[in-house]
């Protein structure tokens, strides 16, 4: 049987490049387009349905086991800050000068 530490490992060199991709384009709060488009087309890619009537750049999707049982929802936040980018480990260009991507850390 597999462990499941080894099944994350397996997924460690796309998420890094998704999360790298995020921080390239960060957007402040009210104006995450372009991320919340990319996050829903991401989540549709991995084929998990996303609720409907969902309004502005939320996005909702459902993971589910089909087996009854507790439900664990998270919520993450995908808005950038007003902030300059001081580790200079990301690329920026004019158009993102002046927000770090920083808050994509906050999941609850």
């Amino acid at each position: 049987m597999t462990h499941y530490r080894e099944i994350a490992a397996s997924y460690y060199d796309s998420l890094c490049s998704m999360r790298r991709e995020l921080h390239r384009h960060p957007e402040l709060s009210f104006h995450e387009e372009n991320t919340a488009a990319w996050v829903r087309t991401n989540l549709e890619r991995l084929h998990i349905p996303l609720m409907e009537g969902i309004r502005g750049n939320s996005t909702v999707g459902i993971l589910t086991s089909g087996q009854p049982g507790p439900v664990i929802p998270m919520r993450c936040d995908i808005d950038a800050l007003p902030i300059a980018e001081e580790t200079m480990l990301i690329a920026c260009d004019e158009l993102t000068r002046g927000k770090a991507a920083a808050i994509l850390q906050k999941r609850h």
